[in-house]
């Protein structure tokens, strides 16, 4: 599964890119307040234990690389 995550913002070309190649991936969307609504399996937040959970059973992640992200990635290596 490919974990795309935006965070409490919107990064709506990430998730409609991800919506264009939905057929051939097994994509998770994480879509904060962006305006896109992707044929895939989304939500908007969650709390961050289960976010955690989450990027420990991807495949791949794929973030709109803010820093509070990017330094949940690092701590988890």
């Amino acid at each position: 599964m490919i974990f795309v995550v935006v965070s409490m913002g919107h990064f709506d070309a990430l998730i409609a890119e991800c919506a264009r190649l939905h057929s051939k991936y097994d994509f998770l969307g994480q879509l904060g307040s962006g305006t896109v609504v992707p044929p895939f399996r989304h939500f908007r937040t969650t709390e961050p234990d289960n976010l955690e959970a989450l990027i420990r059973d991807s495949e791949l992640v794929v973030s709109h690389a803010g820093p509070g992200m990017l330094s949940m990635l690092y701590r988890m290596k």
